[in-house]
């Protein structure tokens, strides 16, 4: 007996011949095989006899056909009931050309699963199509996407035949759940949108799907798209394919409606094949009719075939136009709209897309799925399509209509900022010196909206009703329709992403700049200055986060390619330079950090004098890191130095005053100068709070360090409701593994040391030590000296052995980063010789406890709670050592 579908096959196109005709087409076809000629034949005969049954020929096929499915089922409701490996089949889903595919419930005990079962069936089991089945599974098995349905298990059954299981998918056809949605056009293009995605995946990891169409990809309950059988996909580095094969798989599996002309023809199929039927489906979906009319016919004809390789398809307009008003009404009604604005929808810009992708040539439709986004996304936004770039009054049209809006938004710029100007006199001298500091900058578009949000609070009103916030979600607006000016779209996603990190929008500002960075790497290649400085903004949005690895590798590739352009770049350079030292310090590495900074001061020096704003921050930042290192008195010099300068240029109300006023303040508490320290952070808080708001993150730091400074000081009642206050805002601000919260629970347990409560403390190190870990490594200062603390509140509550442990290790880390006199090497010392002390080594226990007592007398210009402790409990170990 010869393949049912083949004689079929042959069977369709002869009864669209003149009967002279048909002789000559069958031998042709059967090519010598002398049991398919016959079997083609008895049923040509068959089906001729009957036409006084049937109306037409096709009504015969119909018939014939319906009685073959209904015998696939038949044989196919026997297997309801019974047992698949682990798997019941429950109810039949669908059958395929290869396959049948039914609900099956797992039935092992180890949990419940309802899945989808793909069966080859009987009579298919040829060693091509079970090649054919093995080739599936191994492309399920190598694609991991939400929009795409998993693999979850595979085999044979008891009686020979191939099967897959996968995830079950409880939903419709993206046509039916579009039109029982009744979704718009626009939200029928971005539910298309993420297929188009999904897609692309796929394309990228080498897999070609081969037979896109409705009944392939299902919309769940909550809207989420899935793509099912990848039976007949192909992968593309299989360049082994012959044109016999590639005929042979046209004739088989192809959905005529949505195959391609390649496909048909049997010449090459590309990813270009899957653009066509994603171009016949979004027409479909748009119009509501498919372009050619394939509905008498299951399987291919000669007539659909020379519909899909040869004819040119109708626009969807046209197409649309062509049906009966009753189906107009009908399908506008399903996409929530009226016969005339749904035909001028599809009129123009979709018309052009979806034929750019119904194009006979592969090499003449958008060569990536990527390319079809791009212009649905246009479309969307109301810029100019590709398909349309050579045509200058249609661009024009667009350019016109799109700067009109930008010129009217601009003007509103202006008068916004004119209008705070008159409602704010009072301000002009402290936001005048912000300005400057931004009046640096070169790009027009951009000094305009930065300068606007560094002058301003982010939450101050501007004039009476608009917010800075409101204002920055405008110019949002506007630079996400800056698709055909991908330059500056990308210049003002980075100038606005940087705007909502100085804002402490974390979130928005890593979207933005991440987008900024993908379109100078489409635009310039990744190892452009422009790319390179777009990767630096991604930095420092990392080291905002905490991610202080990830943001030093990012600053040393972006300085790396901006180091052979700084002569251009010399401002953004420096830039970079500067923010890579910060994340430096804040990994402990003080020496490199140092370094950079001392290289960034010189450079800038030479540039814009020793009084630039630029030049005064990175002074500040050699400062800083000398404290870090133990050398007090130094930094404390160029601390105070800076300070004095900035006040110079700037007066006493700008943010950069806050910054020298926080880093003094932390200095000073070190060393016990509570009563300076305490103002020099009261004044910094309150400039902080005023310009940045109440839980941006250099708020937070500068109230982290009151707290702290009022536990150092034994005001514990106090820096207890402080430490609250500082990590319920954190918290709400960064969540709880992030790397500003794990310092206030280090800090916060601490403080809980001190006063004796050690099951809380021990709580608190133990938030702190997996987030210090995993963001900073084990061998950061924080990490080892979080160990510490915690061994230590173990040491408090009796557990020596775990003590021992936690003590020994942070102290090996602690003494190889810090100098014998500095704060974190006396808190050690302190720490270990406790830990000796309770082990009965009193020499040993001695020696430690007074090189802390030595440091913080060194460092220390007043006594601390911390001093205070020592000499407990040196005077405690004394005791005991005479005793014994």
């Amino acid at each position: 007996m010869s393949d049912w579908s083949l004689v079929e096959q042959i069977v369709d196109e002869a009864l669209l011949l003149s009967v002279e005709d048909q002789n000559a087409f069958i031998k042709d076809r059967c090519k010598g095989d002398s049991q398919l000629e016959n079997d083609v034949r008895d049923f040509l005969k068959s089906i001729q006899q009957s036409s006084d049954l049937f109306d037409s020929a096709a009504n015969t096929k119909q018939f014939a056909y319906k009685n073959a499915l209904n015998e696939k089922s038949r044989n196919s409701a026997k297997l309801i009931g019974t047992e698949i490996d682990k798997y019941k089949i429950v109810d039949l889903i669908s059958h395929g050309g290869m396959g049948t595919v039914f609900l099956a419930e797992r039935n092992d005990g180890l949990y419940n699963q309802t899945v989808a079962l793909k069966l080859i069936r009987h009579g298919m089991e040829t060693p091509e199509n079970i090649c054919r089945f093995e080739k599936e599974r191994e492309i399920l098995a190598g694609l991991n996407h939400p929009n795409i349905a998993k693999l979850i298990d595979g085999g044979v059954t008891d009686f020979g035949l191939p099967y897959l299981v996968m995830e079950f998918i409880d939903g419709k056809p993206i046509d039916t759940y579009c039109d029982d949605n009744k979704l718009t056009v626009k939200q029928r293009i971005k539910l298309f949108t993420g297929v188009c995605k999904a897609v692309q995946y796929a394309h990228n990891n080498l897999v070609i799907h081969r037979d896109l169409k409705p009944d392939n990809i299902f919309i769940d309950a909550n809207g989420h798209i899935k793509i099912l059988d990848f039976g007949v996909a192909k992968l593309i580095e299989n360049q082994f394919e012959t044109k016999e094969n590639r005929t042979d798989l046209s004739r088989e599996a192809v959905t005529p409606a949505y195959a391609a002309p390649e496909q048909i023809s049997g010449e090459t199929v590309t990813t270009s094949t899957d653009t066509y039927s994603l171009g016949i489906l979004l027409y479909k979906l748009l119009s509501g009719i498919t372009p050619f009319d394939f509905s008498n016919y299951s399987k291919l004809t000669t007539r659909s075939r020379q519909n899909i390789v040869q004819m040119l398809p109708p626009k969807p307009s046209d197409r649309f136009n062509q049906i009966s008003v009753h189906d107009q009404q009908i399908i506008s009604e399903n996409r929530s709209t009226t016969i005339s604005k749904l035909f001028n929808s599809l009129r123009g810009d979709l018309d052009a897309i979806i034929l750019k992708a119904l194009e006979k040539k592969s090499t003449d439709r958008y060569q990536t799925i990527d390319n079809l986004v791009d212009d649905l996304t246009k479309y969307l936004v109301k810029l100019p399509v590709s398909v349309y770039q050579n045509n200058f009054m249609y661009r024009a049209k667009k350019f016109i209509h799109r700067n009109y809006k930008l010129a009217s938004a601009t003007a509103a710029l202006v008068l916004l900022s004119l209008t705070f100007g008159f409602y704010h006199t009072n301000r002009v001298t402290e936001e005048r010196n912000i300005a400057q500091d931004e009046a640096l900058k070169t790009a027009e578009v951009s000094s305009l909206l930065f300068d606007l949000f560094e002058a301003n609070d982010p939450d101050q009103s501007l004039g009476e009703t608009v917010t800075a916030q409101e204002l920055l979600e405008k110019g949002l607006s506007r630079a996400e329709k800056l698709v055909e000016q991908p330059d500056l779209q990308s210049q003002m996603f980075r100038v606005i992403g940087k705007v909502y990190l100085k804002m402490g929008n974390l979130p928005k500002a890593e979207e933005l700049i991440n987008n900024s960075v993908q379109i100078y790497n489409r635009l310039y290649g990744i190892d452009h200055p422009e790319t390179a400085l777009a990767i630096a903004d991604q930095a420092s949005v990392n080291s905002a986060f905490g991610n202080y690895s990830r943001a030093e590798s990012l600053y040393e590739y972006s300085l790396n390619i901006l180091s052979n352009h700084s002569g251009s770049y010399m401002n953004q350079y420096t830039n970079a330079i500067s923010e890579h030292a910060y994340v430096l310090r804040r990994q402990g590495k003080y020496s490199e950090a140092e370094d950079a900074f001392r290289k960034n001061y010189d450079l800038l020096k030479s540039q814009h004098g020793e009084l630039h704003p630029k030049t005064l921050a990175a002074l500040n930042g050699v400062g800083v890191t000398r404290f870090n290192r133990g050398k007090y008195e130094e930094a404390e010099k160029i601390i105070r130095e800076v300070l004095d300068k900035r006040i110079e240029v700037f007066g006493e109300t700008h943010p950069d005053i806050a910054e020298s006023k926080n880093s003094l303040g932390a200095l000073l508490m070190n060393i016990g100068v509570f009563d300076q320290a305490e103002k020099l952070f009261e004044d910094a808080f309150f400039l902080r709070n005023r310009i940045l708001g109440s839980d941006h993150p250099k708020t937070l730091l500068t109230l982290n360090n009151l707290a702290l400074m009022q536990r150092d000081q034994g005001k514990f009642d106090l820096s207890m409701s402080t430490f609250e206050r500082v990590l319920r805002l954190k918290e709400a601000r960064f969540g709880t593994e992030s790397i500003a919260s794990a310092i206030t629970y280090f800090s916060f347990g601490e403080l809980y040391l001190m006063t004796d409560e050690f099951e809380t403390a021990n709580s608190y190190f133990q938030k702190a030590l997996p987030v210090f870990e995993k963001l900073l490594g084990k061998e950061h200062s924080f990490s080892a000296r979080t160990k510490m603390n915690l061994g230590f509140s173990y040491l408090l509550s009796k557990d020596l052995q775990k003590a021992n442990k936690l003590i020994v290790e942070g102290y090996e880390q602690v003494i190889q980063i810090h100098p014998e006199i500095s704060l974190e090497r006396a808190i050690a010392n302190h720490q270990y010789g406790m830990l000796k002390l309770n082990q009965g080594q009193f020499e040993i226990a001695s020696d430690h406890l007074n090189k802390s007592l030595s440091a913080l007398k060194s460092i220390e210009r007043s006594e601390s709670a911390r001093r205070k402790i020592v000499l407990n409990d040196i005077q405690r170990l004394n005791q005991l050592a005479s005793a014994n």
